[in-house]
Order: structure tokens, then C-alpha cells, then sequence
């Protein structure tokens, strides 16, 4: 499969360039019909504005029948609703590369421009366009190269995964995608592949990150140990790649609720980051956060404010509005300001996070679940248990997805499922 995508890429890069020579750099528009679930529906409406890419190889057409035929074909049932995208592109302003199939394609009278994989788009105006069908039309832009939203995004993504192979920048991008026991097995293969110590080390670290977020904390603490054993063979005592891992194997350690290993590691990461970083470099804001986070489960609120804080005011210079790191540190406050009683305070930080998720992570990343499960904790503190139950809902939803059943998170959002469902009976009695 993979070989057939890479084939079918570099295709539409050869068809791009050959025909991006020859023809006219001319504005026009392209066309795509399908139905889509209400709940993708309705976030793209949320993202107004913002940035959307399709995972997958784009097909559209020149023509708007054509599409809307489509999206007729592709109703399935009540709980989708149909669309027409209507996307305009400027070829003067994006290098993103797209082909005009229809000499080429069995099916030529559809007239079909067809995109590579992860192209992104720009969100425009979005209207219904036949209520008695519910077809709604949505504006799109390609996006261009000079766009600072992207340009940013893309910038820190890069900076973030330099110097990593093909397979490597696999690993990573499955890690962020949340598809943790797939990135496993790529570390894995890469790992029985590999003799060089300091390679070995990168990828036990790797490994560790995919334990970890499969809740096999002890296993990971392990895993981490020996990425450090090599690494110090290799690398100077301040190297960055051992705060890393000292950060990792604190978060381990918290997780299993020992706080002062969780603590110890993460000052000796902060130490680190300190002496190798400029003052406001977005890693010594990491470590600022997961301090605050220690603090937190101490009960020490003010403490744990104060490290946040000191995190986002790094992250608002150092990184672009939409980044997720950004997103969690709004979520850490809110988290504080909740369990200090400052419920107005804590959805506003809360929801500020959720409008970041929401347009950079896939909808079932776990990140988001816990997103959703913070606001329906507020909810639940104001006593507005109907809001606290959709927005539970939404977070044991992901879960379902992307989560073992083992996972601290899928339990406790399984529980506050079902007592909010109680409270809502008990209401409905009242």
C-alpha cells in the first residue's frame, strides 16, 4: 500500500509540473459532493476560517453536476448531511501539487482535477444552498504558500522533527496522530534494524513515548533508562536529548502517583533546558508546565498557577496561535481555576484549548476527549449536568476509539458517564 501511494503521488507531482508549464496561470474553481456525518459537518462549520485538509487523495471535478450527482449517490442516511465543496484555487499563489486527469482517466467526462494526499485548504463561507435536500455549499481556498497561519505552523512542525529519516518522521506523525501501538511497531522494526548506540537511544526513547501513552507507565520508565544509559555514552551531561527523556520518565512517575520522582526528574530536565535554551525557548516552557502539573497534584494551586503562566507567556511569543501546545497550557489552567472554584475563569481556558484541538488534531485524538471531559467537569461544579453530560459523552466517545479499555482516562470518563446519566434521570423525576 504504501508503495502504491508513493507511486500515485509522485504521479500527480509529474502531471502537476508538466501541466502547470504549459497551461495558463489561470484562477478557477473545482467541485466535490459527498455526505458527511453531522458531527464532521458541524466542525467544519466551528472552523470557519481556519484550516482543513482531507487524508486522503482528493478527487473533484470541473464540473458542479457532476459533483452534485456525487454527493446524491453518497446519502446514506439521516445522520449525514450533504455537501458540495466548491474550491478555488489560484495557481500563482499555491505550489500544492494537484493533476487534470481527464485525458488520462477511464472516466474522462467527469472532468477530473485530482489532489495529493494532506493538501490543505483555507475554510470560506458556508451555505445552504437547497433546504428541502439539506445540500449545504462550502467554500474552500487552497492555501498558499505565503499564508502566515501555515507558513508558522509548518515552520515549528519542521524545527520540531528536524533531522529525522522517512521512517522516522512515520514514527513521529503516528505518535501525533494518536495511533500509538502503530508508531510502536515502526520504533520496533527501526530499533532490530539499527547497531549505532545513539540511534538505539532515539528510538528506546520513541518507544517509551508509545508505552507511555498506552498506560504502561513501569514499562516505560524502563524503556527511558536505557535510552539515557546510551545517550550518555554519546552525548555531553546537558544535552537537550536527556532532558527529554528525564521529562518522560517524570511524567511516568507521576502517573503512577509518585509525585516526588515525577518532581526530581522534571527539575533535572528544567536544569537542562535552562542552560542549553534562550529564556523563552518553547521546551523550558514544557518543563515549566509539567512542574505546574506536579504542583497541581500536590494541591499546591498558587504554585501550579504560577508555573502555567510562566508557560504561556513562552508559548504566546515562541509559537503560533494554533499550536497544541498552546491549547494544553490553556488547559492546565482551566484545570486549576476548576478546582479552585473559579468555574467562569476555567471554561474560558478550557474552551480556549478546545477551539486550538479542534482545528489542528484528527477528531479522535485523546487530547481532545480530554478537553471535552475538563468542560463537563465545570458543567458538572455549575450544576448544569445536561451540558456536562454532551460534552462526557463526546470525551467517552473518543475514548471508545483511540483508548484501551485499561486506560485511566477511558475509566474515569465511563464513570462520570454514568453518574451524570443518573443525575439527568434523577432531574427528569424532580
Amino acid at each position: 500500500m504504501r508503495v502504491f501511494i508513493c507511486d500515485l503521488h509522485r504521479n500527480i507531482q509529474k502531471l502537476y509540473s508538466e501541466q502547470s508549464s504549459t497551461c495558463e496561470k489561470k484562477y478557477f474553481s473545482v467541485y466535490r459532493g459527498q455526505a458527511l456525518p453531522k458531527a464532521d459537518f458541524d466542525k467544519i462549520q466551528q472552523r470557519k476560517g481556519g484550516l482543513l485538509s482531507f487524508n486522503y487523495f482528493l478527487s473533484t471535478s470541473k464540473s458542479e453536476e457532476v459533483s452534485l450527482a456525487f454527493a446524491d449517490s453518497s446519502k446514506k442516511d439521516s445522520d449525514t448531511i450533504l455537501v458540495l465543496f466548491k474550491i478555488c484555487i489560484d495557481p500563482l499563489v499555491s505550489s500544492s501539487p494537484f493533476a487534470d486527469t481527464h485525458n488520462i482517466s477511464y472516466f474522462s467526462d467527469e472532468e477530473e482535477i485530482l489532489f495529493s494526499m494532506q493538501t490543505i485548504f483555507r475554510i470560506g463561507d458556508i451555505t445552504l444552498i437547497d433546504s428541502k435536500n439539506q445540500l449545504y455549499q462550502v467554500n474552500l481556498t487552497m492555501s498558499g504558500d505565503s499564508d502566515p497561519q501555515l507558513s508558522n505552523l509548518i515552520t515549528h512542525m519542521r524545527e520540531e522533527m528536524r533531522g529525522s529519516t522517512g521512517w522516522d518522521r512515520l514514527g513521529q506523525l503516528l505518535l501525533t496522530l494518536g495511533e500509538f501501538k502503530k508508531a510502536e511497531e515502526v520504533y520496533q522494526v527501526l530499533l532490530n534494524r539499527r547497531s549505532d548506540s545513539n540511534q538505539k537511544g532515539y528510538l528506546y526513547h520513541h518507544l517509551g513515548y508509545a508505552k507511555y501513552q498506552k498506560s504502561e507507565f513501569k514499562a516505560a520508565i524502563l524503556l527511558y533508562k536505557k535510552a539515557i544509559a546510551l545517550n550518555k555514552t554519546n552525548l555531553s551531561p546537558n544535552h537537550p536529548d536527556l532532558a527529554t527523556s528525564y521529562s518522560q520518565i517524570g511524567a511516568a512517575y507521576g502517573n503512577i502517583g509518585n509525585y516526588s520522582k515525577a518532581l526530581s526528574w522534571y527539575k533535572k530536565a528544567l536544569k537542562i533546558r535552562q542552560k542549553a535554551n534562550y529564556p523563552t525557548h518553547w521546551l523550558i516552557a514544557i518543563s515549566y508546565n509539567n512542574i505546574g502539573m506536579v504542583y497541581k497534584n500536590k494541591g499546591k494551586y498558587l504554585k501550579s498557577l504560577s508555573f502555567y503562566q510562566h508557560a504561556i507567556d513562552i508559548f504566546e511569543k515562541s509559537f503560533p496561535s494554533n499550536h497544541p501546545s498552546l491549547a494544553i497550557s490553556f488547559s492546565n489552567m482551566g484545570v486549576i481555576h476548576d478546582k479552585m472554584g473559579h468555574y467562569t475563569q476555567a471554561l474560558s481556558y478550557h474552551k480556549k484549548a478546545l477551539h486550538i484541538f479542534e482545528r489542528v488534531l484528527p477528531s479522535k485524538h485523546p487530547d481532545l476527549a480530554t478537553t471535552y471531559n475538563n468542560i463537563a467537569k465545570t458543567y458538572y461544579n455549575m450544576e448544569d449536568y445536561s451540558k456536562a453530560h454532551t460534552f462526557c459523552e463526546l470525551a467517552l466517545n473518543i475514548a471508545k476509539k483511540s483508548l484501551p479499555s485499561v486506560h485511566p482516562d477511558f475509566k474515569n470518563y465511563s464513570k462520570g458517564y454514568e453518574l451524570l446519566c443518573r443525575k439527568l434521570r434523577l432531574s427528569y423525576h424532580h
